[in-house]
């Protein structure tokens, strides 16, 4: 999605130009369409752009919310909240982006998990992206879900 001169354009999707005549829009997060974007313009409905709430991955989670329990005291809250947070392979900016975090930061949290063996470490194109190993998924797993 992108706003310029008073023209939101959708990167990609069909080509349709609608005018909202002073109607404005309605922007509604949604953790139920995490993967896209959902543009709602026909009539009864005001117009509204529905788009993926960020930080979705983390409400089904067990102890969401919390401080991470027992593997945060084991290997500190960001630590523990990035190695449960991988639960498919992610790059560095994407993880500092869904975390707030700064990337230099994840990457050296990343450094300690890999040298623990909590994570592996693969290139993609320009990209780094790390995933979970079995010891990773072992403690990220809650012991009542094993």
């Amino acid at each position: 999605m992108r706003w310029h001169d008073g023209v939101l354009t959708r990167e990609h999707g069909g080509a349709d130009h609608r005018d909202l005549s002073g109607e404005g829009l309605v922007l509604m997060p949604s953790a139920f369409k995490w993967d896209q974007v959902v543009i709602v313009l026909d009539p009864p409905w005001q117009p509204t752009l529905i788009y993926p709430a960020r930080g979705v991955g983390n409400l089904w989670q067990a102890g969401a919310g919390g401080d991470g329990g027992a593997l945060a005291r084991l290997i500190g809250r960001t630590r523990a909240r990035l190695l449960t947070g991988l639960t498919e392979p992610a790059a560095t900016g994407w993880l500092a982006h869904r975390y707030g975090l700064a990337p230099a930061t994840v990457s050296q949290h990343l450094t300690v998990l890999r040298d623990t063996g909590l994570v592996v470490a693969s290139r993609h194109g320009y990209e780094v992206r790390y995933r979970r190993t079995e010891l990773g998924d072992v403690l990220a797993t809650p012991s009542g879900a094993r």
